[in-house]
């Protein structure tokens, strides 16, 4: 009998594991939107959050997505989300992927109880960016696999290996599963398009990738037919491309496979693998063959192609569109770009010295009170227990002092500083900004803030009060909830976002030389000035919309290159008075440092002259708590490249032949 109940028992285990394993509520799956690889470090992404109800019932929740490293949390998101019984939903998630080593934690909540959890660890890639191919099927993937290319990183040339990811498709409506913002294309260098999947891209999804190629990315389109050459929107980025051209010479390097008869227009390049044009600081190319069949996948010719594109420098914005981790510590020993000189003057705990005395002064009078003074008079009474009474009313007498030279000195009213820099190319409308925050909290507490732009970006730095606040959508608007701030203390956030000038701004040329600058935005441009390669400046003044203003032939000041940064350092005085702004002001001349160290080397350019300007600030408080102190918005403004001629092979500014692993400019 024993025997048989024994074995009664083994065979009902498996069914009760299954049982229970079936009893699981929900299942929770992170994965990187553009596949394994491509979720990078130190820049906005998207990840895909899977929810599988595996209940009868439907199940309304929340799904909460925090992102995190050994030093804690630095963001979290809670998005709306109902799963039918039985099946399973997605979201897309955007973040901050923080650095390497950061892992994304989600969950499904469902009032207030946690049915399932899932994770995800962010890539490390020395490439700092991948590569997308856009197609249906994404048979060029296994080409690129283990592409290795001598390409231009942060930290110098070198050759790195590229991840290689895929666009997913709905498999209801075959519609794409594209970012919609240009952020969450920040860690993406390359998109490989196929054109017929260029038509189901949606509105916002387009804007996004229109961003993305302004702010330097770039789009490489292979056509399959002479229609795709006529679709809408790849007109309205690359231009007309005609389909009469000339057969290539026979001395002409080709593609090993047939080609279509282009003849590129306008403002295009024109090379023998098809037309390029510039979207900004990015690239578009046509290519005139078909990349994605597997005739030409077998030759090699679209993998040389691609790591032909990938090797070159890469020609994006002075600050990084939506990347970089923000670095605390003021390095004056080094050049390149850091947030430490702006935290400072962002910080009203940074520029108060005189409470620092004040406060010295207060703890010296402290020790001495209930120390010698106070053991002294209660010995010369002869009354011991008096001590219990004296000592504590002398703390309590020395912590109002603190208290009151703490409010004196930093006053009661809640309030934030901001600084902007925005940069733009000429004759661009749109603008990339990066915008930091300083919220100082005289109060310690808890609040829920709405966000002062739902487009952008936003993602605390540093360390603060526990967790950083969580961005939650209510109804149409984002909000920052559970924000928490300590006593005294100030919360950094740093938005990273798109934005409309209301017109352009451009420069007239007499030859080479910039003579002028026209002012056709609807906005101010308040001190604005000129600085060369060299570190020449020359001061242009005030613009009102609709204006024009003389470039100076001669320069009035001139700053170093390597001399930008330190304490020492006289740029930002100078800068400060060519500017328009109090030079004399310790106040505006440690935001100017802040702006300088931020851009680093590249505040100087490299290549062509730049303009800076200041642009009109708001002043607005943010929710019913913080009000504006200081608020400052800087315009960095780049001049169009002047090589967008129409370039032929038949022309003596041409570059050579392209070879197999030299098929670009």
């Amino acid at each position: 009998m024993r025997r048989l109940l024994a074995a009664l028992l083994l065979l009902a285990l498996p069914a009760g594991a299954e049982a229970q394993g079936l009893r699981a509520p929900a299942r929770v799956q992170v994965t990187a939107l553009f596949g394994e690889g491509t979720l990078i470090a130190d820049g906005w992404s998207t990840v895909l959050v899977e929810v599988e109800n595996r209940t009868r019932g439907d199940q309304h929740g929340t799904v909460q997505v925090d992102v995190g490293d050994y030093r804690g949390t630095h963001l979290r998101r809670a998005l709306p989300l109902d799963v039918p019984g039985g099946q399973t939903r997605s979201l897309r998630v955007p973040l901050f992927t923080g650095s390497a080593g950061s892992v994304v934690h989600a969950r499904f909540e469902v009032d207030g109880r946690v049915l399932a959890r899932g994770e995800r660890s962010v890539d490390y890639a020395p490439s700092e960016r991948s590569v997308v191919v856009f197609s249906d099927p994404p048979r060029l993937r296994g080409a690129l696999l283990d592409l290795d290319v001598e390409t231009y990183t942060s930290s110098g040339e070198r050759q790195v290996r590229f991840p290689v990811g895929t666009v997913r498709f709905d498999p209801a409506t075959s519609d794409p599963l594209l970012p919609e913002t240009a952020a969450e294309w920040s860690t993406v260098r390359l998109l490989v398009a196929s054109a017929p999947v260029l038509a189901r891209v949606s509105a916002p999804q387009r804007a996004a990738i229109e961003d993305w190629l302004r702010a330097g990315g770039t789009l490489l389109v292979f056509p399959r037919s002479e229609a795709d050459f006529r679709l809408p929107w790849l007109v309205s980025l690359a231009g007309e491309i005609a389909l009469d051209g000339p057969t290539p010479s026979p001395d002409a390097w080709v593609p090993p496979v047939a080609t279509f008869p282009f003849r590129c227009t306008g403002d295009q390049r024109t090379w023998t693998t098809g037309c390029g044009r510039r979207v900004g600081h990015g690239f578009v190319h046509v290519a005139a063959y078909d990349g994605e069949s597997p005739a030409a996948i077998e030759t090699g010719a679209p993998r040389a192609f691609i790591a032909s594109f990938l090797s070159r420098a890469d020609e994006g914005l002075a600050l990084r569109f939506a990347r970089g981790s923000d670095d605390l510590d003021q390095r004056y020993w080094t050049q390149q770009g850091s947030f430490g000189s702006l935290r400072a003057a962002l910080d009203p705990n940074q520029g108060f010295r005189p409470a620092l005395v004040l406060v010295a002064l207060a703890l010296l009078f402290y020790v001495i009170l209930v120390g010698p003074v106070n053991f002294r008079w209660v010995a010369k009474k002869n009354r011991p227990t008096l001590a219990l009474v004296t000592t504590p009313l002398a703390a309590s007498a020395c912590v109002l002092v603190l208290l009151t030279v703490g409010y004196l000195g930093k006053g009661v009213t809640m309030r934030y500083r901001r600084v902007e820099v925005a940069e733009a190319l000429e004759g661009e409308t749109r603008a990339f900004a990066r915008r930091y925050t300083g919220l100082f909290s005289t109060r310690p507490g808890t609040f829920d803030l709405p966000l002062a732009d739902p487009n952008a970006m936003t993602h605390r730095i540093g360390g603060g009060s526990g967790d950083p606040p969580l961005q939650e959508t209510r109804g149409s608007r984002d909000r920052l909830s559970d924000f928490r701030a300590g006593l005294w203390e100030t919360t950094f956030l740093r938005e990273d976002r798109v934005f409309e000038l209301g017109g352009t701004i451009g420069f007239e040329r007499e030859g080479e030389r910039l003579i002028a600058v026209r002012n056709e935005t609807g906005q101010r441009l308040e001190g604005a000035f000129v600085i060369d390669t060299a570190g020449s400046i020359y001061p242009v003044g005030d613009l009102d919309p609709g204006t024009r203003a003389e470039i100076p032939r001669t320069s009035r000041r001139t700053v170093s290159r390597h001399f930008l940064i330190g304490p020492d350092s006289d740029a930002p005085r100078v800068i400060a008075g060519m500017a328009r702004l109090d030079a004399d002001d310790s106040d505006e001349r440690a935001r100017v440092r802040g702006l300088i160290h931020l851009l680093g080397d590249r505040f100087v350019p490299t290549d062509a002259p730049v303009l800076y300007a200041r642009l009109p600030a708001t002043y607005a408080r943010i929710g019913d708590v913080f009000t504006a102190e200081v608020d400052q918005r800087w315009l960095r403004l780049a001049p169009m490249p002047r090589d967008l001629g129409a370039w032929t092979d038949d022309s003596p500014e041409a570059p050579p032949d392209p070879t197999e692993t030299e098929a670009l400019p």
